[in-house]
C-alpha cells in the first residue's frame, strides 16, 4: 500500500521561495535566461521532490522514496518502534507532522505519512511487535 507524504505549506514556502524567487529575478534580466537555465535543474529537482516523495508498505518492506536519488527499504521485522517526533533534522517528510521509526539496534528514520494513524495501523498490522507511543516527542 502506498502512503504519500503529508505537506505542510510552511516548508513548501521556505523551499520555493528563494529559489522560484531568483528565477523570475533573473526571467527580467537582458541575460537572464542564463540565470534561469543555471536554476532549472534545482527547481526541477525540488518539484521531484514534492511530488515524488511517498512510503510503500509491502509484505515484508517498507520502502521509503524521496524524489530521484533517494530510495530506503527497510525490512519490516527490524521495526521496533514508532513515535511521534518534533525534529527538524532533514528528512524524507514534507511536514513538521513527523514520526520516528526505530529499527534494526540503533537506526532510526522520520517521515510524515498524510494519514498517520491507517499507515500505523497498517504497519503494525504487519508486525504486531512494534511499539507505537505518538505521546513522546522526540527531538534530534
Amino acid at each position: 500500500m502506498k502512503f504519500k507524504s503529508k505537506l505542510s505549506i510552511g516548508l513548501l514556502f521556505i523551499s520555493f521561495i528563494p529559489i522560484l524567487s531568483l528565477f523570475f529575478l533573473f526571467a527580467f534580466e537582458v541575460h537572464g535566461w542564463i540565470g534561469m537555465i543555471i536554476l532549472l535543474p534545482g527547481l526541477i529537482f525540488l518539484i521531484d521532490i514534492f511530488v515524488n516523495t511517498h512510503y510503500l508498505l509491502t509484505e515484508n518492506v517498507l520502502i521509503v522514496r524521496c524524489g530521484f536519488f533517494y530510495k530506503k527499504a527497510i525490512d519490516l521485522g527490524s521495526i521496533q518502534k514508532i513515535s511521534k517526533s518534533n525534529s527538524i533534522i532533514n528528512a524524507p517528510a514534507l511536514s513538521f507532522d513527523r514520526i520516528e521509526i526505530k529499527f534494526n539496534q540503533n537506526d532510526t528514520l522520520i517521515i510524515s505519512p498524510q494519514n498517520k494513524n491507517d499507515f500505523i495501523k497498517k504497519i503494525t498490522q504487519q508486525n504486531s511487535n512494534i511499539l507505537v507511543d505518538l505521546t513522546q516527542n522526540t527531538k534530534q
